[in-house]
């Protein structure tokens, strides 16, 4: 099954059309908080799954995001923008959340009901065919 963009409920062809193409977990065990932010070891990268890690070795690990703006124009992130990861349970320990678009870096979110939101409130942009990098690590 395919479906157009300009058949979808809602979406105007000449909109920006967000679609989430991929994640990345990186261990960044050992690596300063700044490091933490862009480096590490790649362990893990899919989409549309479930990973396990094996939080029993005490290790700390970056979750990476990608999405794509595949629209008509940029798209403005703004407080109406929801950007979010379902199933999280709320025990689990974050240090940092943020997201990378238009080469600027936003930091803040928060983890409930087990949901981890990132704050869209301080805005950011992403063209055409360019990619926003939503990212938690632990």
């Amino acid at each position: 099954m395919s479906v157009s963009a300009g058949s979808i409920f809602g979406y105007d062809s000449g909109d920006p059309l967000p679609n989430v193409t991929g994640y990345r977990v990186f261990d960044v065990s050992g690596l300063s908080t700044s490091e933490k932010r862009d480096s590490g070891q790649l362990v893990h990268s899919g989409l549309n799954e479930t990973v396990n890690i094996d939080k029993l070795s005490q290790g700390d690990y970056r979750f990476s995001f990608t999405v794509i703006n595949e629209g008509a124009s940029t798209w403005q992130l703004t407080s109406q923008d929801e950007l979010f990861h379902d199933n999280v349970p709320d025990t689990w320990t974050r240090k940092q959340t943020y997201y990378n678009a238009s080469g600027s870096t936003f930091f803040g979110g928060n983890l409930s009901g087990n949901r981890i939101n990132w704050d869209t409130s301080q805005g950011g942009s992403v063209d055409v065919g360019q990619e926003a990098l939503c990212r938690v690590y632990s």
